[in-house]
């Protein structure tokens, strides 16, 4: 069975981010989980803890992207996911800070499909006990360096898979004893 999280995002408080490595902005952003109705997965910082959760089996969740336009220097600019499913989230394991290079991989624990042109379904098999952290990544109508291309929008929370390898090492070491 799949446990499917419906979120609503919305960003704003955009800030760009340049230097060792970083040319995006970022922002504050919510996360506002509307299904299931019953108890919060989701916290409004996007963070997903599956283990904490005791969500065992596959989790389906579905961004919702509901800032159509956002404000960068008093100007609106168009904010929305890139035409490729899979350009819109970076994920590395750990707290390393995943960059547009860092797509989920073919047979991996994420794939990422569209439901609709604003809604960004990201599918996690939940079954490597792994801590991730993620980027939902958009485009922005503006073109800060020249390039021509419009400039990325990043949020990063974390999302922790069921069984973490912490709590077994710990058990591991304990029974040592």
């Amino acid at each position: 069975m799949t446990t499917t999280i419906k979120v609503n995002v919305m960003g704003f408080n955009l800030k760009w981010q340049s230097g060792q490595g970083k040319e995006y902005y970022t922002g504050d952003f919510i996360f506002q989980q509307v299904s299931p109705s019953g108890p919060v997965l989701m916290t409004e910082d996007g963070s997903l803890n599956l283990n904490a959760l005791d969500i065992s089996d596959d989790v389906d969740i579905v961004y919702r992207w509901k800032s159509p336009f956002v404000a960068i220097d008093g100007v609106l600019y168009p904010a929305a996911f890139s035409l490729i499913a899979e350009d819109n989230f970076w994920v590395l394991p750990g707290n390393a800070k995943p960059n547009k290079a860092n797509v989920p991989q073919p047979g991996g624990q994420f794939t990422v499909t569209f439901d609709a042109p604003d809604e960004l379904r990201v599918s996690d098999k939940n079954s490597d006990a792994g801590d991730y952290t993620y980027c939902l990544a958009l485009k922005v109508g503006i073109d800060v360096d020249g390039s021509g291309n419009p400039a990325w929008l990043i949020a990063d929370p974390k999302i922790t898979n069921r069984g973490s390898t912490r709590l077994l090492a710990l058990e591991s070491a304990g029974s040592a004893h």
